[in-house]
């Protein structure tokens, strides 16, 4: 192989790179973009079960004997899920 055909190929060859960096720093833009949505698409999930929960709370309250045990278990649920909602966000 001649010095200007390697030379040729060095420079085909370091275009390709030129070209698949440029194509990573895409990838990583799109991954950065992807992550700032879920965080908040999760956001706006946590603050759901945010209102969830504070409105259980808020017939928790007012519940009489008869429906404070099973209002209780709902409040349980509203703010467990949002609990482990949370911890999952934040990892």
């Amino acid at each position: 192989m001649t010095t200007k055909e390697k030379e040729a190929y060095r420079q085909k060859v370091e275009a390709k790179m030129d070209r698949w960096r440029a194509e990573m720093d895409k990838l990583r833009a799109d991954a950065s973009e992807a992550k700032a949505k879920a965080k908040l698409d999760a956001i706006s999930r946590l603050e759901s079960l945010q209102l969830e929960a504070s409105n259980r709370l808020a017939e928790l309250k007012t519940a009489g004997e008869a429906t404070w045990q099973a209002t209780r278990k709902a409040v349980d649920r509203a703010v467990d899920e949002f609990e482990s909602t949370y911890h999952r966000v934040v990892r």
